[in-house]
Order: C-alpha cells, then structure tokens, then sequence
C-alpha cells in the first residue's frame, strides 16, 4: 500500500529515480509507518502586483491525498517547522523571507480530507528591478 499523496496546484511533477527509486519506508514497533519519497514539483504562484516593484509575495504549495478521507488517511506535519529543511534558496528577482505551514480539514460531497500547505514567503529585490529597468 503506497498512500495517493498529490500536489493540487502542481503544473507538473516527477519522482527522482536516478539509480534506484529515492523512497523510505519505515515501520516502528508501534505501528507508525514513515513514508518518504523525493519529488520535484513545478507549481504556480498567483502573484499580486499592486506594490510592484516593492512586493512581497506569498506561494502557496498544498499537499493533499486523492482517494482517502481523514479516516482513512489523516496528513499532519510530524515535527512543525523541523518538517521542511531547505538550504540556501537563491533567486535572481526575489529574496527568500520564511516559510509557515498549515493543516487544513477540507469538506466534500465525497468526504473529508486534510490537506497540508507550505506557505513560502518571497520579497522582490528592488536593485534587480531597477537594473534590468533602467541598464
């Protein structure tokens, strides 16, 4: 049994298997399963301009499973922010700010279903604007 886990606002995404599939399953003595695979997702980030070039901008990346219910299959982050480990993220037009996550319980005529949000949180860098603008 492999849980349906997907990324609703994905554009496209692609599990690593550069020799063997990059998966960990773990089972402890009490039961708890650990499921872990490594996957690169291309998701999109409406982005709202009304301060532009002084912007800061949130994206939102959800994680939700497909075919179980919350009785089923409940998600939840195991350890919080020590949930999500990023190095140095390095981006030409912005400057990466912080990240939150979030659980959400969603209800459908189908049942209901927890979904798991990372919010990451980005500002424009201004002297990337004024040079690509004004050089």
């Amino acid at each position: 049994w492999v849980p349906d886990t997907y990324f609703p606002e994905s554009l496209e995404s692609a599990r690593h298997e550069v020799m063997v599939p990059n998966v960990l399953v773990r089972l402890s003595p009490d039961g708890f399963l650990l499921y872990s695979s490594r996957v690169t997702v291309v998701a999109k980030c409406p982005m709202n301009l009304e301060m532009f070039p002084l912007d800061t901008q949130t994206c939102v990346l959800p994680l939700e499973c497909y075919g179980y219910t919350a009785d089923q299959l409940y998600l939840y982050w195991l350890k919080q922010q020590a949930s999500v480990k990023h190095g140095e993220i390095i981006l030409a037009q912005f400057s990466f700010q912080d990240f939150q996550l979030e659980r959400l319980d969603l209800r459908f005529s189908t049942g209901n279903f927890t979904q798991l949000q990372v919010k990451f949180v980005f500002k424009r860098e201004l002297l990337y604007f004024i040079l690509q603008s004004y050089v």
